[in-house]
């Protein structure tokens, strides 16, 4: 039995590294080249562009409330994750058909892609919990990390050569762009096909979710909700530069479909190469610490990208940027964890993806809004203050950053002894 056990996890985990790569690659197409394809596709405004970053996640985080309801009536979850898969990754075959609306094909490419988003968070939630359900949790670790080491190779070879293939064409044309969206309609039906080859455990009684009280408790958590002010506070300068890079790398920098390919590679090299340096100093110094110091690099990054725009230094600005990203991502993860009590601890990952989802839809608007009143470069240089400003409220958290005496004896004090501060710093 436990043998049979045991070749039922290696199935499984064999299976979801295959669904990985295909759901990269669907993914990475449609993350990649959206934004040449709105902005020389389709000729899609600055209002547009904002949209397409806001817009997905406002229903990411909607998504999120939606899945959380139907998981606590279901036992099993592949079907779930299965379906919104489909339902997701079919969207993506509306985007070819975009350009059928004459002048409203970018908002149809937008609302196609958001649409997108919506069922890929209800599906996220579903395979998650599937995941947990399938794969020990000593198992874990080793398992992660060999599937991002085949994802993010997969990711990187589907990057390049689709970035050499358009580079053959017009900027304008919209042919190829149309064609390798169909082709990431394909690649997420391959995706939804190696989830459904998953063997899933019957499980009589339905998995549960905290009742009323525990979103009750989130209120009453006050070291979590300082947590979660300070990361709304650094995401909102995060993210408003996001819809501005697309439109300086494209419109201003007049880079083609292999440069963006090259950028979106050069990142994901540099959360590679760091991932592991970001854990060890993690262990090492605690949560917070480390985060303050990745939020400054992170702040560097749009100051960086405005002294010039030769694309070779636009590879090596994404480069740095994916080197800061791996550690905001990892340790503000492992922060909401810290912060998160255990009891009811999904409900207050839950609570903390919504803020961050509504984060997630204004902040890009601000972006735009900013451009359309001051030039680019500054515009960029608020989110680069935006991010430095936030990352030393996680420093300041830590007491490493000492508070001015006249406020020694003021609330802010006492929520930063109370709400931040921890034996490690974390």
């Amino acid at each position: 039995m436990a043998t049979r056990s045991q070749g039922r996890v290696r199935q499984n985990a064999r299976y979801s590294i295959l669904n990985g790569s295909f759901a990269v690659v669907a993914m990475g197409i449609v993350g990649t080249y959206l934004p040449l394809y709105l902005i020389d596709g389709l000729h899609a405004s600055n209002q547009a562009i904002a949209l397409a970053n806001a817009l997905p996640a406002l229903l990411g985080a909607v998504a999120i409330v939606v899945g959380a309801i139907i998981l606590t009536r279901l036992t099993q979850y592949k079907k779930l994750s299965v379906a919104a898969t489909v339902l997701s990754r079919v969207t993506y075959a509306c985007l070819s058909l975009a350009p059928l609306f004459g002048a409203n094909a970018a908002m149809v490419a937008i609302y196609a892609n958001s649409t997108s988003s919506f069922m890929q968070g209800i599906g996220g939630l579903a395979w998650q919990a599937l995941i947990d359900r399938l794969i020990p949790a000593r198992l874990r670790a080793n398992y992660f990390s060999q599937r991002n080491v085949v994802t993010t190779i997969v990711a990187l070879i589907a990057t390049l050569v689709l970035g050499l293939i358009l580079s053959q064409f017009s900027v304008h044309a919209l042919i190829p762009y149309q064609s390798i969206f169909v082709l990431a309609t394909l690649a997420g039906l391959g995706e939804a096909y190696w989830l459904s080859r998953h063997q899933e455990p019957v499980v009589q009684q339905p998995f549960v979710l905290p009742q009323d009280v525990a979103w009750k408790s989130v209120l009453s958590a006050k070291r979590f909700l300082a947590f979660i002010a300070a990361s709304a506070f650094f995401n909102l300068g995060w993210q408003m530069a996001w819809p501005l890079y697309a439109i300086y790398q494209i419109r201003l920098a007049h880079a083609t479909s292999l440069w963006v390919g090259l950028f979106t590679v050069a990142g994901q090299i540099g959360q590679i190469i760091a991932f592991r340096w970001w854990g060890r100093i993690s262990i090492q110094r605690g949560n917070l610490i480390p985060l303050a110091i990745a939020g400054m690099g992170l702040a560097a990054s749009p100051a960086l990208t405005v002294m010039s725009r030769a694309l070779p230094w636009l590879v090596f600005t994404n480069f740095e940027g994916g080197v800061f990203t791996a550690g905001i991502n990892l340790l503000l993860f492992n922060q909401l964890l810290h912060a998160s009590p255990k009891t009811h601890r999904p409900t207050y990952i839950a609570a903390y993806n919504v803020v961050l989802g509504l984060v997630g839809f204004v902040a890009p608007e601000i972006g735009v809004w900013l451009l359309s009143q001051i030039h680019m470069d500054l515009a960029l240089l608020v989110s680069a203050a935006w991010r430095l400003v936030g990352a030393l409220i996680f420093l300041w958290g830590t007491g490493v950053l000492p508070s001015a005496p006249w406020i020694s004896s003021h609330w802010i004090y006492r929520v930063r002894r109370r709400w931040f501060t921890s034996k490690r710093g974390a």
